[in-house]
């Protein structure tokens, strides 16, 4: 049987990485994004996670990505090694990520079928209004 999988950051960011000392550093932290048109695409960004489990131990997951219509975007398994704090730092790098619709993305890691843990992103159009940018 596998031992629980906890959360214990998540986030969406503009750059993040591992130090050589496994320090986690995170840059530009955010959950909306505002395009003009549709489709669209952000140039860069990072989904990060450090999750927490048994120490010296492994696991495998599936990483996914639902747009908001619940089509899957993206699916990867991974592979996660727990260090002797019980800890893993996972950092996702997506480029030019691809935007077709307006809504919530969610960013997820599944064991078994199972989410544990997930992120949402908004997707917000901007709109022209007497001039002015107006986000409904």
């Amino acid at each position: 049987m596998s031992k629980k999988i906890t959360a214990e950051l998540v986030a969406l960011a503009d750059y993040a990485m591992n130090a050589e000392d496994k320090k986690l550093s995170i840059i530009g932290i955010f959950d909306k994004l505002f395009v003009r048109t549709l489709p669209s695409h952000h140039p860069r960004m990072v989904f990060v996670t450090t999750l927490v489990s048994e120490p010296q131990t492994s696991a495998n997951l599936v990483m996914r990505i639902l747009t908001p219509s619940q089509q899957e975007d993206f699916k990867a398994d991974v592979t996660v090694s727990f260090g002797e704090n019980g800890k893993a730092n996972l950092v996702s790098n997506f480029e030019g990520f691809p935007i077709k619709e307006i809504g919530e993305y969610r960013f997820l890691f599944e064991q078994n079928g199972k989410e544990i843990v997930g992120h949402t992103l908004t997707v917000i159009q901007l709109k022209e209004q007497d001039g002015k940018r107006v986000a409904n």
